[in-house]
């Protein structure tokens, strides 16, 4: 397993995108938040690994179908998450499962060739889940087309319908 996180050098010549969760970092297991500016911060930027991991993390927790022009993007994962299926670890698993055929061709249909390689998707592993009452908790490792890997500890509340 290669790790790389962004540097100085990962923002040259490159598109760069909006942090919308803060609290990724590197060899460490904290649980990310989903803000786009930290009270008394200012927002931030990123691409590399961390760039794929949000795309990735959006595409996950968008409902399939919820985007009213893009009607293709997002995955079931969400659904089953609000529809109550969620009992066990189990079943998030299944759902994950589920979810990442949508999920991967959903990512790579948006890349281009011209895209650099370590913010190409190439697989993501669910590696542990937590579940009390409304709170979900996942630990993911998203692995791009470089080789280069993220693990990142996803928040969720789940309220059925």
């Amino acid at each position: 397993m290669v790790d790389q996180y962004a540097s100085v050098t990962d923002y040259v010549g490159r598109q760069v995108d909006v942090a919308a969760f803060k609290g990724w970092k590197p060899g460490t297991h904290k649980q990310v938040t989903q803000e786009l500016v930290l009270p008394g911060k200012h927002g931030e930027s990123i691409a590399g690994i961390e760039k794929l991991l949000q795309r990735f993390t959006i595409e996950l927790f968008t409902e399939a179908g919820s985007l009213t022009y893009l009607p293709l993007r997002g995955s079931r994962f969400m659904t089953e998450a609000r529809m109550g299926y969620w009992r066990t670890g189990g079943d998030v698993r299944s759902s994950f499962s589920g979810a990442m055929l949508d999920v991967s061709l959903n990512l790579s249909n948006e890349e281009a060739e011209t895209d650099p390689d370590d913010e190409r998707f190439t697989s993501a592993e669910l590696l542990s889940v937590s579940l009390f009452g409304d709170k979900v908790t996942l630990t993911v490792k998203v692995t791009s087309r470089a080789g280069t890997s993220f693990e990142a500890l996803l928040p969720l509340t789940v309220t059925s319908n």
